[in-house]
């Protein structure tokens, strides 16, 4: 499995575990979250957050790759360039 989507996978985990804890507060955003493999990028856009999240991208030793805070909008869209990390097993 190639790195770009080992990170994407590892992301989307992450998702769930946000979307899992919202979940029990009767709330739940809309993620969307897609691959754009031949750039090596994903892009990910997060509609109807209530309140300041953190978007938080690990490698697969739990080491913070990329960290991108929410500012309290209530939608968020990035498009993320895994060429920027350094080259590595993630």
């Amino acid at each position: 499995m190639n790195t770009a989507m080992k990170k994407i996978i590892q992301l989307t985990i992450l998702l769930f575990t946000v979307t899992s804890s919202l979940m029990a507060n009767d709330y739940l955003p809309s993620i969307t979250l897609k691959n754009i493999p031949a750039e090596k990028k994903f892009s990910l856009a997060i509609e109807g957050l209530s309140e300041n999240a953190n978007i938080i991208l690990t490698d697969i030793n739990g080491q913070v790759l990329l960290s991108q805070d929410t500012e309290g909008k209530s939608a968020f869209a990035k498009v993320f360039n895994l060429n920027e990390l350094p080259s590595g097993d993630y």
